[in-house]
């Protein structure tokens, strides 16, 4: 039992630190698609990116709340 508290205790901080890079990537990509109409494409592909960056960890936080 222990040991499940350990890893969702792990799991919890992943999510948190993957949410946080997630957020400040989506904001750092609305700030380039603001500075260069160019970045618009490359934006797009580094949120689907990010996108499938959190998804896993989003599935892990899933995991957690079956325990």
């Amino acid at each position: 039992m222990r040991e499940v508290a350990e890893r969702r205790q792990q799991l919890e901080f992943e999510h948190e630190q993957a949410l946080a890079i997630l957020t400040f990537k989506q904001d750092e990509v609305k700030r380039l698609q603001r500075v260069s109409p160019q970045s618009q494409p490359a934006g797009r592909s580094i949120m689907c990116l990010l996108n499938k960056v959190i998804r896993p960890v989003s599935w892990l936080v899933f995991k957690i709340a079956i325990f």
